[in-house]
């Protein structure tokens, strides 16, 4: 989610290009989709081990998305700034993708405590 809040707030281009960089749909998405399959497994009785596990499947969304949003974090970081990542341009747009999601999270998260 912070990947998409920093789409949001620092690259609103990358949010024309990737609508769904929305934190709250992310979240909504995996709980969702957990609760139905948690519903639906209760209701037609599937084991409930497989049904928990098969239940810990969405949690992979953010984390696709995550990696999507910081992989167009990092191109547009390197549009932006060609003069950093001149010397190894794709590992050192992801790397400086990576160190934004980072402190994208670390803001968003000193944002929930205040």
């Amino acid at each position: 989610m912070s990947t998409s809040w920093v789409c949001e707030h620092y690259y609103p281009e990358l949010v024309e290009r990737n609508p769904l960089a929305n934190p709250f749909l992310e979240a909504a998405s995996v709980l969702g989709s957990q609760w139905v399959i948690l519903s639906l497994g209760e209701k037609w009785k599937v084991n409930p081990k497989l049904r928990d596990a098969v239940a810990l499947s969405p949690a992979v969304l953010p984390f696709a998305a995550a990696a999507n949003n910081t992989f167009l974090i990092a191109k547009a970081y390197a549009a932006r700034h060609p003069e950093t990542v001149k010397a190894f341009p794709l590992f050192g747009s992801l790397v400086l993708g990576s160190v934004v999601a980072y402190a994208g999270a670390k803001r968003w998260a000193s944002c929930l405590v205040e």
